[in-house]
């Protein structure tokens, strides 16, 4: 009978597996368990790291195509940190300023939407919000683009006017439906 040491696995950790020899003393045999059991260990880490990559590279890479198939997802992309503009197009330049017109009180939005893509789109319609000292909106109205289409890179002036606008407003913010908002004007 063999002696308790030979029964006993020489651990190889060069190549993660055992060595053995069988009861009755014939060659050495490789026992594949340990070899698995400390793949699985490193592997399973390894595999999760991969496949969260792989997940991330998608999204940043299509996140653009998705969320214009699908612009409820521009939000949960821009938490992400991803920039999403599913209109490609934009709002620049937006100045407001209080006027009088037949001895009422006007608001006047002035600014431009700019066609960020490289083909004509259609301009999207306007929602303008007018913003408390706290920046909620507190009053808000759609108008039309100044134009119907935009031609590729294309910008387009526009102006907006709301008669009597609330005391309380303090700023404007322009947004296109379904597309990027301007930073909030003062008046």
């Amino acid at each position: 009978m063999p002696s308790a040491s030979l029964l006993s696995p020489i651990e190889d950790r060069t190549f993660g597996f055992a060595l053995h020899r069988d009861e009755a003393g014939r060659p050495w045999t490789v026992s594949a368990q340990a070899s698995v059991r400390s793949s699985k260990r490193v592997l399973g880490p390894v595999a999760w790291v991969f496949a969260s990559f792989g997940v991330w590279a998608l999204l940043v890479g299509t996140h653009a195509r998705i969320a214009r198939l699908a612009p409820t997802t521009a939000p949960l992309f821009a938490a992400l940190g991803l920039d999403v503009n599913p209109t490609r197009m934009g709002v620049d330049h937006v100045a407001s300023r209080l006027d009088y017109e037949d001895g009422r009180q006007i608001l006047i939005v002035d600014g431009e939407i700019r066609n960020l893509a490289s083909t004509p789109r259609a301009a999207p319609r306007m929602r303008l919000s007018v913003l408390d000292a706290g920046g909620r909106e507190i009053y808000h109205w759609i108008a039309a683009p100044p134009k119907a289409r935009l031609a590729a890179g294309e910008t387009a002036e526009f102006r907006a006017r709301l008669a009597a606008p609330p005391k309380d407003g303090q700023r404007i913010r322009v947004r296109l439906a379904g597309g990027p908002e301007s930073p909030a004007a003062p008046w």
